[in-house]
């Protein structure tokens, strides 16, 4: 086995640059909007449609999407019925 070096980089949650920890109510709508940093959408509980760039994913429970500083998004939250 090779000795390969690597950096482990750890980073706490930084609400003053990343904004507040929030929850949002089933069926909340995000219209498209734009940030001007990167933000990383992470779902702990329920699941969420993400639209970016002519194209939908649905997220749940652990998943994680990068969305691009600039780019148009949509998210409509904790909805049913849904198919990937």
């Amino acid at each position: 086995m090779r000795n390969h070096r690597c950096a482990m980089m750890l980073e706490r949650w930084d609400a003053d640059r990343e904004g507040a920890l929030s929850e949002a109510a089933p069926r909340t709508v995000f219209d498209f909007h734009a940030h001007g940093v990167g933000e990383l959408d992470a779902v702990l509980s329920g699941r969420f449609r993400l639209t970016m760039a002519g194209r939908s994913v649905v997220l749940d429970a652990g998943d994680v999407l990068y969305v691009p500083a600039g780019v148009l998004h949509r998210a409509v939250l904790s909805f049913d019925g849904v198919k990937r």
